[in-house]
């Protein structure tokens, strides 16, 4: 599932690498890698696919919580 993901964000050109000039987060974090996740929403199964992976990693989350 998380390669099918990468591999799905890769070819909608939704992940951009740029060594040079690195991407900053809203913590001042650097970041060479930047995945702009507006562009999933064009891509309805890519999403549908995030939004799974998402939703089975919050559920295994609770789980060990509980």
């Amino acid at each position: 599932m998380k390669t099918t993901i990468a591999k799905g964000l890769l070819s909608v050109k939704a992940v951009s690498l740029n060594v040079k000039e690195p991407c900053t987060w809203a913590s001042d974090i650097k970041s060479p890698i930047y995945c702009d996740k507006r562009i999933t929403l064009s891509y309805p199964k890519l999403r549908k696919e995030i939004t799974k992976v998402l939703f089975l990693l919050f559920q295994k989350n609770i789980q060990k919580r509980m």
